[in-house]
């Protein structure tokens, strides 16, 4: 039995009208703008809390000026010396350092750093060979930029991992990486300490849909059950500190490189989601992004929208209430095991399904699913509580039993669904649940409980 979750049993009443969205993209105004462009470099300076954007390639070809974005307009910077122009080049804000750093191009190997006022040409005693479309991001647990791949003139598609401490480029020797390829997107994900790195070319004519990530270590292919679709277009990616998640946007496929996508999807650490804004900006790949942890958003710049336009607009994504999902508590020793309680989807999310299922179980039997408002009160009993005295050793009581939804185990398992309502009401709502198992084999009073879930109804 997979027992679902119907209107009674939410913890708030359903009063307000249905969203019609998921997310929200809003194009700005600002009275200054640069030239329309792809291929450019936008970072985010925590310390000076703007938006620093250099080079692309406009109509007249590749350029070389640099921008800054203060939330309300675009400034162009004035300093004096910069880079050569360029496009399709990796560039990172390094925060223990207080520099953007810039490497490469079509088909440069120089690196170059930003301090807000100046760009100055470093000479590092080793480098990476000159490329294009390289991924790169900075690693903050370790202090060291890391670059993969990206495209050779003469050696075609690269997969070597380095690393930037401030004053040396290191190659890193790993036994397990991605192939070679170019053309995707990395963001450095803090709340997890990896690098998370997305598609690209896999070939000159064949893109990829693989999610790997990088602990300083190892590389990692993660498989979750949805993905993206397979897509090029180097800048996909921003990690939103604020809500400790990937954000995609759009891309390109193919041999040309066609821009294909306006799609919108989080990866959360162990699933891709899709968002569904009422207003999207238009397909295009190749465009500017960063995260602006002090404005609260996501700002997307220019890009390619078709094989010739080059779209100047100034775009930022925000959501309001994110999904949150936290194991808590532990679970008694049943005679199979020990209960274990845990989601197997991301959210909870409005408009979807969101599922926890329980493992580790007897084969067959009955169990309980415990739904509660709170995980440290159950009316003027403090939680936890602890169950010895009833013969349920080692167990304790996680979250008020509010409600109770009965199912049977099959095969040792339990899943109980959730269909949220698309309700603006719930938004930000949180609930508390445990798992009751009668287990005659388990103890003396014959029964177990599972450890504690808290999940947090999001908007997007």
């Amino acid at each position: 039995m997979h027992p679902v979750l119907n209107r009674s049993l939410l913890i708030v009443p359903l009063l307000a009208p249905l969203l019609g969205a998921q997310g929200r993209w809003t194009q700005q105004t600002p009275s200054t703008m640069p030239t329309g462009r792809h291929g450019l470099g936008v970072v985010a300076d925590l310390r000076r809390g703007v938006a620093v954007m250099f080079g692309g390639a406009d109509v007249a070809g590749s350029r070389n000026d640099t921008w800054e974005w203060n939330g309300t307009n675009w400034t162009q910077r004035s300093p004096t010396t910069s880079p050569p122009p360029r496009q399709q080049f990796a560039m990172a804000y390094d925060l223990i350092r207080g520099v953007t750093l810039l490497f490469g191009g079509a088909y440069i190997g120089d690196t170059w750093q930003y301090n807000g006022t100046n760009w100055t040409q470093l000479s590092p005693t080793s480098s990476p060979s000159a490329r294009c479309c390289a991924y790169m991001a900075f690693d903050l647990r370790r202090a060291r930029i890391v670059l993969f791949g990206g495209y050779g003139q003469s050696a075609g598609m690269l997969g070597d991992t380095w690393e930037w401490d401030g004053t040396n480029w290191t190659q890193v020797q790993v036994a397990n990486s991605p192939s070679p390829r170019c053309c995707g997107s990395m963001v450095y994900d803090s709340k997890r300490g990896v690098c998370v790195l997305f598609g690209g070319a896999s070939t000159l004519n064949s893109d990829s849909a693989e999610t790997w990530e990088y602990n300083g270590t190892t590389w990692t292919m993660r498989t979750p059950p949805t993905s993206p679709s397979a897509r090029r277009g180097s800048t996909l990616l921003v990690y939103d500190v604020s809500r400790e998640r990937t954000v995609l946007f759009g891309g390109g496929s193919g041999g040309s490189g066609n821009p294909r996508y306006n799609d919108t999807w989080e990866w959360d650490g162990s699933y891709w989601i899709q968002r569904n804004p009422s207003i999207a900006p238009s397909v295009r790949f190749l465009q500017g992004m960063a995260y602006l942890p002090n404005k609260g958003y996501t700002l997307m710049f220019g890009g390619l929208s078709s094989t010739t336009a080059r779209p100047n607009d100034t775009w930022t994504y925000t959501a309001t209430n994110n999904a949150q999902f936290e194991r808590y508590g532990s679970a008694c020793r049943g005679s199979t095991g020990i209960p274990n309680h845990d989601r197997t989807s991301s959210g909870p999310w409005l408009g979807s399904t969101f599922i926890i299922r329980t493992s580790s179980l007897p084969q067959t039997g009955a169990a309980a699913l415990f739904l509660g408002s709170s995980r440290t009160m159950w009316g003027t009993v403090p939680l936890p509580l602890k169950l010895d005295a009833l013969g349920m050793t080692g167990c304790e009581l996680g979250t008020g039993p509010d409600v109770v939804v009965p199912a049977s185990i099959a095969s040792g398992v339990v899943d109980w669904r959730f269909p949220i309502p698309n309700s603006a009401s719930l938004a930000g709502v949180p609930f508390f649940s445990q798992a009751y198992v009668l287990d005659p084999g388990a103890n003396a009073f014959g029964a177990t409980l599972s450890n504690g879930c808290m999940a947090t109804i999001g908007d997007l």
